[in-house]
């Protein structure tokens, strides 16, 4: 629940970030939406699997496959972005902490089959990276307008 909650957030932050949604962008949210829709499902199985490491493989190449699909979101946004001139420095900040992201995840994959848990314990980095401000990025002022 609370990867959902961290890749909502920062969905919301990113589509709010353009006008209009040209072919590529709704073609990688639709693909972003449906690996996160199958999240709660590896986890169930890693779970029932009582984090066995091939279900701790199975659940950190899940979130490559999120993550990458996220990815290709923000690409995609920060390509319409870059032809209107509305790309700024937080997009190059957070493309860095995205690709560090994958790259977390990736490591974890074979560390499962040896020591399952701190495999684990990178996917739960990645959750704090995420949730710590990324290093020179302010937050828009408009972004809570209207939140009380």
């Amino acid at each position: 629940m609370l990867f959902t909650g961290i890749y909502w957030i920062n969905h919301h932050q990113l589509c709010h970030r353009t006008d209009e949604a040209d072919e590529l962008i709704l073609y990688a949210n639709l693909f972003f939406l449906f690996c996160l829709s199958l999240l709660p499902f590896f986890t169930s199985y890693a779970l029932d699997k009582k984090l066995n490491s091939f279900s701790v493989a199975l659940y950190a190449a899940s979130m490559v496959v999120t993550g990458f699909s996220f990815m290709l979101l923000r690409l995609s946004i920060g390509r319409r972005l870059r032809l209107a001139g509305r790309l700024e420095t937080q997009d190059t900040s957070v493309q860095y902490k995205h690709w560090m992201s994958l790259l977390i995840y990736l490591i974890a994959i074979p560390l499962a089959f040896y020591h399952p848990h701190v495999a684990l314990g990178l996917c739960a980095f990645v959750t704090v990276i995420w949730v710590t401000p990324t290093v020179g990025v302010k937050p828009p002022e408009t972004m809570y307008r209207g939140i009380h």
